[in-house]
C-alpha cells in the first residue's frame, strides 16, 4: 500500500511579482514502512517537497494523498525534524519530548505521557543534546511518517555516524516500522539508511535506485561491498559529471 502518493505536483515561489518554478509535474509513491532518501544539489526542490509533505506549504497544482486522503495541512500522522531543530530552548529535553507526545497522543494520561517521554530519552541516550532531543520527540509522537530534512548535516563525522546508527537501530527495533522521507546531500548516508534513493534535479526526479542491502545492516560490511561502491559511483556521476542518467532495479 502507498502511504504517500504524489501525482503531477507543481509548486512556485512568488518573488517580485513573478513566479519561480521549484517543482514541476512531480510524481512520487512511497510504500508503508519504506525508507526513501531524496538527494540532489542545493536548490533543486528537496526541502520544498518535504515542507509540502509536512503540510506547511500547499502546491499550485497536482494531487497529494496521505493514507489515501487529500493532504490539507499539518497532521499528527507526520512528524518532522528540520535541519535547524524546532525545539523550545527554554524547555528541558524531557519537556520538549513530552510536549510532542501531548500534541500528538491526546489519548494518553499525564502519567503515561511522562513515562513515554522518559522511555525515549533513555533510548536515544540524551544529555540535553539538541539533535537527539529532536529525534526522540519525533519518534515518541508515534507518527506513521517521519520527515527528516538534513538532520545530521551540521554534525562532525563521529556524531553523524553515531546518530545515523541510532536512527536505524530505533527504526529497526521499534516493532512498528515507520515510513521515512529523508533529505540529504550525503551519498554515503543515503546508501546506509535508505531502501530507495531518488535523485532530484531542477524540481524533477531524474533517477531512482533500489538499495540492495537487507536490514538490519552492518555498516562495515556495507561500506566494503562491491554493490556499495557501484551504487556510490553512479550517484557521484549524477552529482558531479552529468553522466547519462540511468535507473536500475538491481546491482
Amino acid at each position: 500500500m502507498n502511504i504517500i502518493d504524489v501525482s503531477h505536483l507543481t509548486f512556485s515561489y512568488k518573488k517580485n511579482n513573478s513566479y519561480n518554478r521549484v517543482l514541476t509535474d512531480l510524481n512520487l509513491q512511497i510504500k508503508e514502512g519504506e525508507f526513501v532518501c531524496i538527494i540532489g544539489h542545493s536548490g533543486c526542490g528537496k526541502s520544498t517537497l518535504l515542507n509540502i509533505l509536512a503540510g506547511l506549504l500547499l502546491p499550485d497544482s497536482g494531487n497529494l494523498l496521505i493514507e489515501g486522503k487529500a493532504l490539507t495541512g499539518p497532521g499528527t500522522e507526520r512528524a518532522i525534524v528540520f535541519q535547524h531543530y524546532s525545539l523550545f530552548p527554554w524547555m528541558t529535553a524531557y519537556k520538549n519530548v513530552l510536549f510532542g507526545i501531548q500534541q500528538a497522543r491526546s489519548e494518553l494520561s499525564k502519567s503515561e505521557a511522562g513515562e513515554l517521554a522518559r522511555v525515549y530519552i533513555r533510548k536515544v541516550g540524551l544529555e540535553d543534546n539538541v539533535k537527539r532531543v529532536a529525534i526522540a520527540r519525533a519518534l515518541a509522537m508515534d507518527s506513521k511518517i517521519l520527515l527528516l530534512d538534513e538532520p545530521f548535516s551540521a554534525l562532525d563525522a563521529k556524531n553523524r555516524n553515531e546518530l545515523q546508527q541510532l536512527l536505524e537501530y530505533l527504526l529497526d527495533t521499534n516493532g512498528n516500522r515507520k515510513t521515512v522521507v529523508f533529505v540529504t546531500h550525503d551519498i554515503e548516508e543515503a546508501i546506509l539508511l535508505a531502501d530507495r534513493i531518488l535523485f532530484m534535479r531542477q524540481g524533477r526526479f531524474e533517477a531512482e535506485f533500489t538499495v540492495p542491502f537487507s536490514r538490519p545492516r552492518n555498516r562495515e560490511n556495507t561500506l566494503s561491498s562491491s554493490e556499495y561502491k557501484k551504487l556510490k559511483t553512479k550517484l557521484i556521476d549524477l552529482f558531479y559529471f552529468d553522466s547519462e542518467l540511468e535507473t536500475n532495479e538491481d546491482f
